[in-house]
């Protein structure tokens, strides 16, 4: 049988502007948030649908050392597959020159979003990294992985249904709380690429602007009920990986119909996290968007000037007549949003960048992303910039991520103005809005009372009671948001949470008021402990290894730490606690 060796880039990783990429909740989503923030981790999940879709037995390496690597490339492999992500395009060199070195009969194939830069090199990269891999590689996959392996192994047929069975579930807790407070996070890729054909886009440049299904409504459905199954049972949201998900309305009504006759959990157990335009978002009434599943969307926002639609960035997918209403109104039905923002579009400048800014925080999101406008190779955004002579000659492979200052020459801002901007808007954020936590509770607040009140039987049955269980469980982070506000404004609004939830579900109770007073301490000594971290400049997440078809079946044997511990069955149920769905940011 075919041997295949699969890895991530070696670790250890630099952090980006003083936080952990991997934890996508400190770096991005609820960055700025201080001990508020949850703590997340996450896995390398196409690596492990690659492996559990072959005929051949496979290893999976996730933050390997380079020494560890090396070791597992000793035992003899066929093929090395390696993910490349434009930041580690050094470390991936690196690897690739240990595969030919190690063990040079072994073929070497590299794939992940990072590869468009090689067809490019930056013209900061001096050491030729990028023009080193592509040299070295004896494949470049510029497709959806599982099908370029099965065609490249001779594994037929090609084309039969691709699982997502044993993927590894991420987590999301409080900090602090770790042991006590978590939630698993699991991961439902349906598509891969996007049509909307945004300039800055390099999942659409990636993919040439088309939209490429992985699974049917059906199957997407049936993942949704295997990832409860896996969770005991209780609340699951998942997160559905396709750039524009709500696009294709029959998909997403189909899939809709499916939860909804569901007898098992139903929408009462089961919804998702999901990527939208707000253009698509149009097509939809916000109660069709709870009854079809909906819990947490990602809206590209972008910017709320004109200019973004009209001039030449021509931004479509923002098509929307009022983007506040629309915020407010997900937000009234319990739709928990995250909002991303773009900084350094050519309209920007110093006189209107700010009256941007503030239009989205005032849509207060529950979670954001706020970055910086990122000319990726491979993109129309890159093309046009490199053919005005517009890209910065410093311009490395460190700077496709969300925190760089600059990859192309802005029009109206010099180096260095715009990381002041990128702090004033998380500064904003958490000021005016407070931490995502409240604003989540917030939320399913204003869910549970529309819900409650519809005249649609799935929304009182199903949704209502979904929404209860979620702020009972996390009323006691309330108090706290209030104790350790940022601003008097923060202050205010956690008073006027508390009394909404008095006046829903009435007072709380002796358990509740306990747990009140635990996050409370919590809170505060995990603010003077991320005080002594401040100083760290690198992470260095444990390892996994993950042995597919190696003589067991069917689950794959996994090992967790760098410790002499043995391998063991995967474990498809986990023990948790039913948190009502109460981490949905």
């Amino acid at each position: 049988m075919t041997r295949i060796l699969l890895s991530n880039a070696c670790s250890p990783y630099s952090l980006s502007w003083g936080e952990d990429t991997l934890d996508v909740y400190a770096s991005r989503l609820q960055r700025g948030q201080g001990p508020f923030m949850l703590k997340g981790h996450a896995h390398c999940t196409a690596l492990y649908l690659i492996a559990e879709n072959l005929n051949a037995e496979v290893t999976v390496l996730e933050h390997p050392h380079m020494d560890e690597f090396e070791a597992e490339l000793k035992k003899g492999y066929d093929y090395v597959g390696i993910q490349l992500i434009s930041i580690m395009t050094k470390k991936v060199a690196d690897m690739i020159r240990s595969v030919k070195r190690i063990s040079p009969k072994t073929k070497v194939a590299v794939g992940g979003y990072g590869v468009i830069n090689l067809y490019d090199p930056f013209p900061g990269d001096h050491a030729g990294d990028a023009q080193e891999i592509f040299r070295n590689a004896d494949y470049v996959c510029q497709e959806e992985g599982v099908r370029f392996f099965r065609r490249l192994i001779g594994d037929e047929p090609v084309e039969r249904p691709i699982t997502q069975k044993y993927l590894p579930l991420g987590g999301m807790s409080l900090r602090g709380l770790e042991h006590v407070v978590n939630a698993p996070m699991a991961n439902i890729l349906v598509a891969l690429g996007c049509p909307n054909g945004c300039e800055f886009c390099n999942t659409s440049a990636f993919f040439k602007k088309k939209k490429i299904y992985v699974a049917t409504p059906q199957e997407c459905f049936e993942i949704m009920k295997h990832n409860c199954y896996r969770n005991n049972g209780n609340t699951t949201i998942c997160s559905i990986y396709d750039e524009d998900f709500l696009i294709d309305a029959n998909y997403v009504r189909t899939l809709g119909k499916l939860i909804q006759e569901d007898k098992e959990y139903g929408l009462r157990k089961m919804g998702y996290f999901a990527f939208s335009s707000l253009r698509s978002m149009t097509q939809y009434s916000f109660e069709e968007l709870l009854e079809c599943g909906l819990a947490v969307v990602w809206i590209g926002v972008e910017s709320s000037l004109d200019e973004v639609i009209t001039s030449e960035h021509a931004i479509a997918k923002r098509g929307c007549d009022d983007i506040k209403t629309t915020f407010d109104a997900l937000h009234q039905y319990g739709i928990v949003t995250t909002g991303s923002f773009v900084l350094g579009w050519d309209f920007h400048t110093p006189q209107n960048v700010v009256k941007d800014i503030d239009y989205f925080v005032n849509l207060a999101p529950a979670t954001y992303q706020i970055a910086f406008l990122t000319a990726c190779p491979g993109t129309d955004l890159y093309n046009r910039m490199k053919g005005t002579g517009r890209i910065s000659p410093n311009y490395n492979y460190t700077d496709v991520q969300v925190w760089n200052d600059g990859t192309f020459k802005s029009k109206n801002f010099q180096p260095g103005e715009l990381k002041p901007l990128y702090d004033l808007t998380h500064r904003k954020l958490f000021e005016q809005n407070g931490p995502s936590i409240m604003r989540n509770v917030d939320i399913h607040l204003n869910g549970y009372e529309t819900c409650a009140n519809s005249r649609r039987k799935l929304l009182r049955e199903q949704k209502a009671p979904m929404f209860k269980d979620s702020c009972e469980k996390m009323f006691p982070v309330l108090e706290a948001c209030k104790k350790h506000s940022p601003t008097e404004m923060v202050r205010a609004k956690a008073e006027m949470v508390i009394e909404k939830y008095r006046r829903l579900i009435g007072e709380p109770t002796e358990e509740q008021k306990m747990f009140s007073q635990v996050f409370c301490d919590v809170v505060g000594v995990e603010a003077e402990r991320m005080k002594e971290e401040a100083e760290r400049q690198f992470t260095d997440p444990p390892l996994r290894t993950a042995y597919y078809n190696q003589g067991h079946a069917p689950e794959p044997l996994v090992k967790r730490g760098r410790g002499p511990e043995p391998a063991t069955p995967y474990e498809v149920v986990r023990k948790t606690e039913d948190m009502g769905g109460a981490f949905t940011v």
